[in-house]
């Protein structure tokens, strides 16, 4: 676990990418390259989403070109700044010589043509031939006053094309009404506040139970808590990191901020450990048992240090990959087979386990028990379908079968988290600590119904029913072990939770 921090530390430290603020050093020395830079979408002016800031929104453009040329003459440095359609975002917006009417789909566009001035004149040492230097520097502010994607574009114009080298270097700004970052995923900020406020709330409640009942706290509500604390963290962390970069402009990555550091080892702490938490719950551990087998204990540490392990490479080669490689396909697509499978096994373990305890609760008659983990049968069921929702209408909208407003696209990274929260939630409120939390652990509740009665509904004349009830008290009488007068559970040390052990009872 600690060789797994370490390689996601550094991975997070050494590699380097732009957003928000590009940061530009790129060869221009290539007369017929565009290079074009953008944060896709913006908001306009004063224009901005509901319950943000409503400011300025404009381009900050400061940037320098430096020349080495055989020729003593002058060169024409071309930059645009223009809003299009999403259908034209990728389309090259040629500079050296076509006319603004040429792209009928590119609006608002300022188009400048900035000629290099005459610096100094070097001799070559190998050549001893004369090489002139002639630089170009840009400082222009584009006010956005249209919602639409937007594009800045450079291009070098030489017609005697004997230009050595040509260095464009400085940064180009893209600012909201609200601040640096994207329009697109301008959501994350007050959904991280909003999130951050409601995991300190859940913890400040649980810990009032916990304080209030402490004799009967169990070793589960410990874990509870620990695990509230930690999704609290990584929530402040997120917040703090996004309000950081909205008011400074600094690059997500990379060297990521510390902040950002922080909150990515803190979240795949609390994707672990939220479903660990989950996993043991769904089992009975703390509320319908004791205690756990060794052997279940030894199945859900293995699993939790595999999901860690697995998360952790995940994101480090995700990290890499966009780095490195960002014009590629994703390099980190061999680790997300193994991460998906992972969350699969969770996944299916954890239903299986709720609804093996379930069963048992039901066939024992447990009723409030059992309502506790229907409970959160229903929670998990309600919000994973609207997780499912989610992710089917972005796969649509991505495929083109579906269309709405960019400004939700947000949505889709979130959806893991609402997720989580509600799971989280649910654990918090029905599993929180009270004066029978002992009791509820070690002792079983009497079935609500004396399956003795059936005997007065035995109809002996009629051929068969005596037979059938006979089988309906055999059902009804399953909370009875060992002896008539014993209605507890089976314990943790019986097969499949004891029911091996009743059955043999019964014989």
């Amino acid at each position: 676990m600690i060789l797994h921090l370490t390689i996601l530390s550094y991975a997070l430290c050494i590699y380097e990418t732009q957003a928000f603020r590009w940061h530009v050093n790129d060869d221009m020395s290539d007369t017929g390259r565009v290079l074009t830079l953008s944060e896709r979408y913006m908001f306009a002016s004063g224009d901005g989403p509901l319950l943000l800031e409503q400011g300025e929104s404009y381009i900050d453009i400061e940037t320098k070109l430096l020349v080495t040329s055989r020729d003593n003459v002058s060169s024409h440095f071309e930059y645009a700044v223009y809003a299009t359609d999403f259908e034209h975002h990728a389309d090259s917006f040629g500079l050296c010589g076509e006319s603004a009417s040429e792209y009928s789909w590119a609006t608002n566009a300022l188009i400048r043509t900035v000629p290099t001035q005459y610096t100094s004149t070097v001799k070559n040492p190998t050549t001893g031939a004369n090489e002139y230097h002639w630089t170009a520097k840009i400082r222009r502010k584009y006010t956005v006053n249209v919602e639409s994607w937007h594009n800045v574009a450079f291009q070098l114009c030489s017609y005697q094309g004997r230009i050595l080298s040509a260095e464009l270097t400085g940064t180009v700004s893209f600012k909201n009404p609200y601040g640096y970052i994207p329009a697109e995923l301008y959501g994350l900020l007050p959904f991280e506040g909003a999130r951050a406020v409601a995991f300190i709330l859940f913890t400040g409640y649980f810990l009032y139970y916990y304080l209030r009942y402490q004799e009967s706290v169990l070793v589960l509500h410990k874990a509870i808590f620990g695990v509230l604390l930690v999704a609290a963290a990584e929530a402040c962390m997120w917040f703090a990191a996004y309000l950081t970069i909205n008011l400074t402009g600094h690059p997500y990555c990379c060297p990521f901020p510390p902040v950002v550091v922080a909150a990515l080892i803190m979240q795949i702490f609390r994707q672990t450990l939220s479903r660990t938490l989950l996993l043991v719950v769904s089992l009975g551990y703390g509320i319908v048992r004791p205690k756990l087998l060794n052997a279940e204990w030894i199945a859900v540490t293995a699993v939790t240090l595999l999901y860690f392990g697995i998360a952790t490479t995940y994101e480090v080669a995700s990290i890499v990959s966009l780095d490195v490689h960002p014009d590629e396909a994703p390099r980190s697509a061999g680790m997300l087979v193994p991460s998906m499978l992972i969350d699969l096994l969770f996944l299916m373990w954890i239903y299986l386990a709720l609804t093996s305890t379930i069963r048992i609760l039901t066939e024992f008659q447990q009723t409030h028990k059992l309502d506790m983990y229907n409970r959160l049968f229903s929670t998990i069921g309600l919000f994973s379908i609207l997780f499912i929702v989610v992710s089917v209408l972005m796969s649509l909208r991505t495929t083109g079968y579906v269309s709405f407003p960019w400004q939700w696209d947000w949505l889709q990274q979130v959806s893991w988290e609402i997720l989580n929260f509600s799971v989280l939630a649910a654990v918090c409120v029905i599993c929180r600590p009270s004066d029978t939390s002992m009791l509820l652990s070690y002792a079983a509740q009497l079935p609500t119904e004396d399956p003795d009665d059936y005997d007065e509904d035995v109809v002996p004349d009629i051929n068969g029913a005596a037979d059938d009830m006979e089988s309906r008290k055999q059902r009804s009488s399953g909370s009875r072990i060992r002896n008539d007068n014993d209605y507890s559970l089976p314990s943790a040390d019986d097969e499949e939770f004891g029911l091996d052990h009743v059955e043999n009872d019964r014989l």
